[in-house]
């Protein structure tokens, strides 16, 4: 994954128009935390300032998340995946991953 924050703009094909990929922040922790009931809330907190949690947004609304990690320090690995469900079928879990 890419290491900076800048944020990629992606158009899905089923009629999105505009989708930020991004690195999550301590400010997307709450947002995330309500839907992530896998992990415990200061776990999360690391692993965003770690930058293993990539959020997309439509506008300024989470649409998805997702986490990684590593296996031995260097292969990376996907723990969760969550797209919003009105968001589903529409690509946007493919655009994350690619």
């Amino acid at each position: 994954m890419e290491r900076n924050n800048e944020a990629r703009k992606i158009t899905s094909k089923e009629g999105i128009k505009d989708m930020d990929i991004i690195y999550a922040t301590e400010k997307d922790l709450d947002v995330i935390s309500k839907m992530d009931k896998h992990i415990e809330k200061s776990q999360l907190l690391k692993l965003i300032q770690d930058r293993k949690v990539v959020i997309v947004k439509e506008k300024d609304l989470v649409i998805g998340w997702l986490r990684y990690g590593l296996i031995w320090d260097k292969i990376p690995f996907l723990n969760i995946i969550f797209i919003l469900e009105e968001y589903r079928n529409k690509s946007v879990g493919y655009k994350m991953m690619n």
